[in-house]
């Protein structure tokens, strides 16, 4: 209720769009969540302009489907185990693919940033194409489902990893 005056589509105009290019979907939306650093910033709207090949803007307005377009295209490129941050079980389900860190050296911080995503995604209710595997949930989410819940999951997350 806190956000409903921000998202009828006249409040939009005044908010920060985040430029997405598709061919540099993982490198454009990890700039753009790095930038978020606090629970309020998590939870405020964010609005996705996509960025055609020529350096163009890509038609069309945000209200809401095109935020909802660029979390399902960051969470299928960083969530397939062809990328090298998970591992696929014979299920299909993916769990963290432990040599991550020889294929990205930057692996903590993509993580990180993953866990920023899925918090996203799990407070604004969407649900997306890959599923978790079971004992990986478990673990990691202590069992959390409701959306306070998934407000502490967020909390969990913008914490500074421990080194």
């Amino acid at each position: 209720m806190e956000r409903e005056e921000t998202r009828a589509d006249w409040a939009r105009a005044s908010l920060p769009r985040h430029r997405i290019r598709r061919d540099y979907i993982m490198e454009d939306g990890y700039a753009a969540f790095e930038r978020l650093n606090t629970e309020a910033e998590l939870r405020s709207v964010f609005v996705v302009e996509f960025v055609a090949a020529d350096g163009s803007l890509e038609s069309g307005i945000d209200g809401g489907g095109l935020f909802k377009e660029f979390m399902i295209l960051v969470c299928r490129a960083a969530l397939s185990p062809e990328y090298g941050l998970f591992a696929a079980c014979s299920d299909q389900t993916v769990y963290p693919f432990t040599n991550s860190a020889v294929l990205h050296k930057n692996a903590p911080q993509l993580y990180r940033f993953l866990g920023k995503v899925i918090g996203k995604a799990i407070y604004e209710q969407m649900l997306l194409e890959h599923q978790f595997n079971r004992a990986f949930l478990n673990r990691m989410l202590e069992r959390f489902g409701d959306a306070e819940e998934s407000c502490q999951l967020m909390r969990l997350i913008l914490q500074k990893p421990e080194r």
